[in-house]
């Protein structure tokens, strides 16, 4: 079999309480198509048949067992030589306690199939160290369980600390950079307004009004008028000095936002561990 799209017309899903799907080979796809089987106690997607491994037909699962979470009842589950490569995790509330990855169908001396670079080695090394009895696929799922709770903590805390430690460098760096803006904002206003009172000393008082309004919106109206007594290059040099102020309180405005934020950034956690 290639195809699992035949599943979605089965009625009462539900009501399903056993599936072997194993030593096909079935299409390239997730486990979401097994979402509306959520009283499964046994299912089997694995390949075992060394032969047909070795033909290129075996059943091509992958991703995450996430999509079985709210099989509860579930309790025997064989994935090997697939590429479910996680989420098993997600069966902690479930009755799980076996997971082969060896099979014995007819004798001792029957050949339990191997796909090589299949991705579910990944779940199996993990419970390596916690298993009870290999043939059976019986692992101490409680303590693996309990000791996936206590890496998922440490490496929540490991995350913490790193959030806590980046926001730290960002914050001293925003400073030192906010710094640097404010004192080359002082500058500068400081040679924009000593230009504009040299000036402005020069102008009447109508011109001195179209100086502010040129400095403030560029106005055309208002640099035709001034041109009649400051020379055009000194009027782009008044320009530039106030378009340089600007851009200078806009990065300071963005300095402290950023600092602002950074203060008030919540620590990143990974999602709840469920046990």
């Amino acid at each position: 079999m290639t195809d699992t799209s035949f599943l979605a017309a089965l009625p009462n899903p539900e009501k399903l309480f056993k599936m072997d799907m194993g030593d096909n080979n079935f299409n390239s796809q997730d486990l979401s198509f097994l979402l509306p089987f959520t009283n499964l106690e046994s299912l089997q997607l694995w390949t075992c048949n060394q032969k047909r491994i070795d033909k290129g037909t075996y059943n091509r699962f992958y991703g995450s067992l996430k999509y079985l979470k709210n099989m509860s009842k579930l309790n025997s589950l064989s994935i090997s030589n697939t590429d479910i490569d996680s989420g098993l995790e997600y069966l902690a509330e479930s009755r799980l306690t076996a997971i082969p990855s060896e099979w014995f169908p007819w004798d001792e001396n029957a050949k339990f199939g191997k796909r090589n670079g299949a991705k579910v080695e990944k779940i199996f090394e993990e419970l390596l160290p916690y298993a009870t009895n290999l043939k059976k696929g019986k692992y101490d799922l409680l303590t693996w369980k309990n000791a996936k709770l206590v890496s998922l903590i440490s490496d929540q805390e490991r995350l913490q600390n790193q959030v806590i430690s980046q926001q730290k460098q960002i914050k001293n760096l925003t400073n030192e950079l906010e710094t640097l803006a404010n004192e080359q904002l002082t500058r500068k206003r400081g040679e924009l307004e000593k230009s504009f009172n040299n000036y402005k000393n020069h102008l009447d008082e109508n011109l001195q009004g179209y100086l502010d309004i040129f400095l403030q919106t560029n106005s055309d109206i208002a640099k035709k008028q001034l041109l009649k007594k400051i020379d055009k290059k000194e009027l782009q040099e008044l320009s530039d000095k106030q378009q340089e102020v600007n851009k200078l309180e806009v990065r300071l405005n963005n300095l402290q936002q950023i600092n602002k934020e950074v203060m008030e950034a919540n620590v990143v956690s990974p999602p709840p561990y469920r046990t």
